[in-house]
């Protein structure tokens, strides 16, 4: 689809792709978990114990980026309280150096270098090749 902005100040023709996902009943039992009766985004209790490390990678592969050496995870929806529960997750399940760290717009998870290795080995064998660069891996691992 494209359309041309005739607007004197753009001039220029645009290109859109649009999309319809379906919604899956079998995946309600993921929006039970992750999600309350007022539709807000929470944390399980039993968070640690369903992390995976396919799950991890999904996560980084989603809403990671480096800085660094190091890595974040974008986790600004959630309070404080709720990354420092996910900070305690990733610190008792991988023995991960990590830490919570402020944001203009809240708060989030913050993976020293020094556990850059660990966090690698972890989640390699589940990150597609198009997102080694958020770990700084050649494409030929």
């Amino acid at each position: 689809m494209s359309k041309f902005d005739s607007r004197p100040d753009k001039m220029k023709e645009y290109s859109a792709i649009k999309f319809v996902t379906l919604s899956l009943p079998c995946f309600n039992v993921y929006r039970e978990l992750f999600y309350n009766s007022e539709d807000k985004k929470v944390l399980p209790d039993n968070l640690e114990e369903l992390l995976t490390a396919r799950g991890l990678a999904y996560w980084i592969m989603d809403d990671g980026y480096k800085f660094r050496k190091a890595l974040y995870i974008s986790t600004e929806s959630f309070s404080l309280d709720e990354n420092q529960f996910l900070v305690k997750i990733l610190k008792n399940k991988l023995d991960l150096d990590c830490s919570v760290h402020p944001t203009t717009n809240g708060v989030r998870i913050y993976i020293f270098s020094s556990s850059r290795e660990k966090l690698i080995n972890f989640i390699h064998p589940y990150l597609l090749p198009h997102f080694y660069y958020k770990l700084d891996l050649n494409p030929s691992l």
